[in-house]
Protein backbone atom coordinates (compact mmCIF):
# COMPACT_ATOMS: atom_id res chain seq x y z
CA UNK A 1 0.00 0.00 0.00
CA UNK A 2 1.21 3.83 -0.60
CA UNK A 3 -0.02 6.47 1.32
CA UNK A 4 0.79 9.91 0.04
CA UNK A 5 0.35 13.39 2.51
CA UNK A 6 0.01 17.18 1.54
CA UNK A 7 0.75 19.16 4.59
CA UNK A 8 -1.43 22.88 5.37
CA UNK A 9 -3.82 21.48 2.82
CA UNK A 10 -7.05 23.52 2.36
CA UNK A 11 -8.46 20.48 0.52
CA UNK A 12 -8.07 18.61 3.76
CA UNK A 13 -11.82 19.90 4.50
CA UNK A 14 -13.55 18.63 1.15
CA UNK A 15 -11.05 15.31 1.66
CA UNK A 16 -12.94 13.78 -1.58
CA UNK A 17 -10.76 11.77 -4.03
CA UNK A 18 -11.38 14.19 -6.32
CA UNK A 19 -10.37 16.89 -4.61
CA UNK A 20 -6.78 15.64 -4.00
CA UNK A 21 -4.02 18.04 -4.46
CA UNK A 22 -2.56 18.28 -8.06
CA UNK A 23 1.32 19.25 -6.14
CA UNK A 24 3.40 16.79 -5.35
CA UNK A 25 2.99 15.51 -1.57
CA UNK A 26 5.20 16.48 1.15
CA UNK A 27 6.36 13.03 1.95
CA UNK A 28 5.12 9.52 1.28
CA UNK A 29 5.26 6.03 3.10
CA UNK A 30 4.49 2.79 2.94
CA UNK A 31 1.46 1.90 6.18
CA UNK A 32 1.15 -1.75 7.55
CA UNK A 33 -2.85 -1.36 8.09
CA UNK A 34 -4.80 1.67 8.79
CA UNK A 35 -5.41 1.98 12.42
CA UNK A 36 -4.62 5.67 13.54
CA UNK A 37 -6.07 7.48 16.27
CA UNK A 38 -4.61 10.26 18.09
CA UNK A 39 -6.25 10.06 20.64
CA UNK A 40 -4.19 7.00 21.58
CA UNK A 41 -0.93 7.60 20.01
CA UNK A 42 -0.30 11.96 19.30
CA UNK A 43 -1.18 14.47 17.13
CA UNK A 44 1.92 14.91 15.33
CA UNK A 45 2.22 13.50 12.28
CA UNK A 46 4.48 10.92 13.49
CA UNK A 47 2.92 9.75 16.50
CA UNK A 48 -0.49 9.70 14.42
CA UNK A 49 0.84 7.00 11.72
CA UNK A 50 2.94 4.88 14.81
CA UNK A 51 6.25 6.32 13.23
CA UNK A 52 6.51 4.83 9.80
CA UNK A 53 9.38 5.83 7.31
CA UNK A 54 8.88 8.87 5.25
CA UNK A 55 10.34 9.17 1.64
CA UNK A 56 10.28 11.58 -1.24
CA UNK A 57 9.76 14.10 1.08
CA UNK A 58 9.50 18.02 0.24
CA UNK A 59 11.56 21.07 1.33
CA UNK A 60 7.83 21.94 3.06
CA UNK A 61 8.22 18.69 4.89
CA UNK A 62 11.52 19.85 6.24
CA UNK A 63 10.68 23.32 6.92
CA UNK A 64 7.23 22.26 8.90
CA UNK A 65 9.09 20.19 11.13
CA UNK A 66 8.93 16.73 9.24
CA UNK A 67 7.45 13.89 11.07
CA UNK A 68 7.13 16.32 14.32
CA UNK A 69 4.47 18.66 12.88
CA UNK A 70 1.14 18.54 13.70
CA UNK A 71 -1.36 16.53 11.87
CA UNK A 72 -3.72 19.62 11.46
CA UNK A 73 -5.33 20.39 7.84
CA UNK A 74 -3.03 17.20 6.36
CA UNK A 75 -4.49 15.52 3.24
CA UNK A 76 -4.20 11.67 2.78
CA UNK A 77 -4.46 9.71 -0.06
CA UNK A 78 -3.86 5.89 0.55
CA UNK A 79 -3.74 3.48 -2.73
CA UNK A 80 -3.49 -0.74 -2.61
CA UNK A 81 -5.76 -3.54 -2.85
CA UNK A 82 -8.18 -5.37 -0.83
CA UNK A 83 -9.19 -9.21 -0.90
CA UNK A 84 -12.99 -9.27 -0.53
CA UNK A 85 -15.51 -12.13 0.03
CA UNK A 86 -17.91 -12.97 -2.83
CA UNK A 87 -21.26 -11.36 -2.10
CA UNK A 88 -21.72 -8.78 1.06
CA UNK A 89 -18.44 -7.34 3.30
CA UNK A 90 -19.28 -5.07 5.91
CA UNK A 91 -16.70 -2.43 6.40
CA UNK A 92 -16.90 0.17 9.78
CA UNK A 93 -14.54 3.21 9.18
CA UNK A 94 -13.94 5.38 12.79
CA UNK A 95 -12.97 8.97 11.16
CA UNK A 96 -12.66 12.37 12.60
CA UNK A 97 -12.58 13.85 9.89
CA UNK A 98 -13.74 12.98 6.49
CA UNK A 99 -12.77 10.18 3.76
CA UNK A 100 -13.78 8.75 0.86
CA UNK A 101 -13.08 5.17 -0.09
CA UNK A 102 -13.55 3.72 -4.18
CA UNK A 103 -12.85 0.23 -4.70
CA UNK A 104 -12.73 -1.02 -8.42
CA UNK A 105 -14.90 -3.30 -9.31
CA UNK A 106 -16.95 -3.75 -6.15
CA UNK A 107 -20.68 -2.13 -5.84
CA UNK A 108 -22.72 -0.56 -3.13
CA UNK A 109 -25.64 -2.79 -3.92
CA UNK A 110 -26.16 -6.76 -3.96
CA UNK A 111 -27.46 -6.25 -7.89
CA UNK A 112 -23.69 -5.55 -9.14
CA UNK A 113 -25.20 -2.36 -10.46
CA UNK A 114 -23.94 0.83 -9.07
CA UNK A 115 -19.92 0.79 -8.90
CA UNK A 116 -18.89 1.14 -5.06
CA UNK A 117 -17.61 4.67 -3.78
CA UNK A 118 -18.45 5.69 -0.12
CA UNK A 119 -18.39 9.29 0.58
CA UNK A 120 -18.35 11.31 3.94
CA UNK A 121 -16.05 13.88 3.06
CA UNK A 122 -16.81 16.87 5.57
CA UNK A 123 -15.43 17.94 8.64
CA UNK A 124 -16.89 15.98 11.39
CA UNK A 125 -16.23 14.77 15.48
CA UNK A 126 -15.54 11.21 15.88
CA UNK A 127 -17.94 9.15 14.40
CA UNK A 128 -18.60 5.29 13.21
CA UNK A 129 -19.78 4.83 9.70
CA UNK A 130 -21.13 1.06 9.11
CA UNK A 131 -21.20 -0.15 4.77
CA UNK A 132 -21.30 -2.87 2.54
CA UNK A 133 -19.08 -3.89 -0.15
CA UNK A 134 -20.57 -6.18 -2.56
CA UNK A 135 -17.88 -8.04 -4.44
CA UNK A 136 -18.80 -10.42 -7.73
CA UNK A 137 -16.42 -12.85 -6.97
CA UNK A 138 -13.92 -13.05 -4.19
CA UNK A 139 -10.57 -11.83 -4.45
CA UNK A 140 -7.75 -8.58 -4.54
CA UNK A 141 -9.76 -5.50 -5.01
CA UNK A 142 -7.74 -2.01 -5.96
CA UNK A 143 -8.57 0.38 -3.73
CA UNK A 144 -8.50 4.45 -3.57
CA UNK A 145 -8.98 5.93 -0.11
CA UNK A 146 -8.52 9.83 0.56
CA UNK A 147 -8.58 11.11 4.36
CA UNK A 148 -8.44 14.84 6.08
CA UNK A 149 -7.56 15.97 8.99
CA UNK A 150 -8.90 19.93 10.34
CA UNK A 151 -9.59 21.54 13.18
CA UNK A 152 -7.40 20.19 15.45
CA UNK A 153 -7.46 17.03 17.81
CA UNK A 154 -8.26 14.04 17.55
CA UNK A 155 -7.06 12.22 14.45
CA UNK A 156 -9.23 9.04 13.72
CA UNK A 157 -9.09 6.95 10.78
CA UNK A 158 -9.34 3.47 11.74
CA UNK A 159 -11.02 0.17 9.62
CA UNK A 160 -13.16 -2.84 10.58
CA UNK A 161 -14.05 -5.61 8.10
CA UNK A 162 -16.46 -8.37 8.62
CA UNK A 163 -16.08 -8.11 12.14
CA UNK A 164 -12.62 -8.11 12.61
CA UNK A 165 -10.20 -4.93 13.30
CA UNK A 166 -7.44 -4.42 10.58
CA UNK A 167 -4.26 -2.86 12.01
CA UNK A 168 -0.71 -2.97 11.85
CA UNK A 169 -0.60 -3.54 15.80
CA UNK A 170 -3.58 -6.11 15.85
CA UNK A 171 -3.43 -9.82 16.55
CA UNK A 172 -5.81 -10.98 13.41
CA UNK A 173 -9.23 -12.65 14.60
CA UNK A 174 -10.22 -15.73 12.31
CA UNK A 175 -12.78 -13.34 10.50
CA UNK A 176 -9.55 -11.46 8.87
CA UNK A 177 -5.36 -11.58 8.07
CA UNK A 178 -3.51 -8.71 7.17
CA UNK A 179 -0.64 -10.08 4.60
CA UNK A 180 1.85 -7.41 4.27
CA UNK A 181 3.50 -7.55 0.59
CA UNK A 182 6.56 -5.24 -0.64
CA UNK A 183 4.78 -1.93 -1.50
CA UNK A 184 1.07 -3.41 -0.83
CA UNK A 185 -1.20 -4.40 1.70
CA UNK A 186 -3.89 -7.01 1.37
CA UNK A 187 -6.60 -7.63 3.57
CA UNK A 188 -7.57 -11.23 3.52
CA UNK A 189 -11.26 -12.20 4.93
CA UNK A 190 -12.37 -15.74 5.96
CA UNK A 191 -15.64 -16.72 7.89
CA UNK A 192 -16.12 -15.11 10.74
CA UNK A 193 -16.01 -17.50 13.57
CA UNK A 194 -17.02 -15.59 16.61
CA UNK A 195 -19.95 -13.36 17.76
CA UNK A 196 -17.62 -10.69 19.03
CA UNK A 197 -17.55 -7.47 17.21
CA UNK A 198 -14.39 -5.25 17.15
CA UNK A 199 -15.04 -1.60 16.05
CA UNK A 200 -11.71 -0.81 15.95
CA UNK A 201 -7.93 -2.26 16.86
CA UNK A 202 -5.94 -1.14 19.89
CA UNK A 203 -2.81 0.88 19.24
Amino acid sequence: MLAELWLNSSNAYNASIANTPTTTPDAEFNPTGINYDSRLTGYSIGDFLKSPTFFNTSAAWAANGGAKASVDNTFFLFTGTTYLNAGGNTFQTEHDDGFELAVTGAYSDSSFKTPFDYKQPGPTAPVLSTYTVYAPTAGLYSFTLSYGEVDGPPAVLTYAINGAPVGNTAVPEPGSLLLLGQGAVALIGLAWRSRRRFLTAAA
